[in-house]
């Protein structure tokens, strides 16, 4: 981040399946070569592709603002676009998919 800007973080807790196994490093971060653990939570916080999978739920939702406490997302990786630039990271992309429960959202459909 620039000049001290700061994005959001979001966390989840695991649903279908309850338990996730991904190898991670040392440093707990996932690495594909790394050691398997069980997780049933993770949070996701300022990569782009994720700003933008938000931005287009964000647009074809206009009733939705930001996740509630009990939505059901499903988060898909669709892929990673490799940097144009070098020094730059790729970018990994996603789409996401909303279903909230009754109620959590209404009035905001309208």
């Amino acid at each position: 981040m620039e000049n001290g800007d700061s994005k959001e973080v979001f966390q989840f807790l695991c649903k279908d399946p309850e338990v996730l196994e991904i190898p991670v490093n040392q440093s707990g971060r996932y690495d594909q070569k790394g050691k398997t653990i069980e997780i049933d939570k993770f949070s996701v916080g300022a990569l782009t592709g994720f700003e933008i999978a938000l931005e287009v739920l964000r647009s074809e939702n206009p009733w939705f603002k930001d996740f509630q406490r009990g939505d059901i997302v499903r988060i898909t990786c669709t892929g990673i676009k490799e940097s144009e630039k070098r020094g730059f990271s790729d970018m990994p992309q996603f789409e996401i998919s909303l279903n909230p429960p009754p109620d959590m959202h209404a009035g905001l459909n309208q």
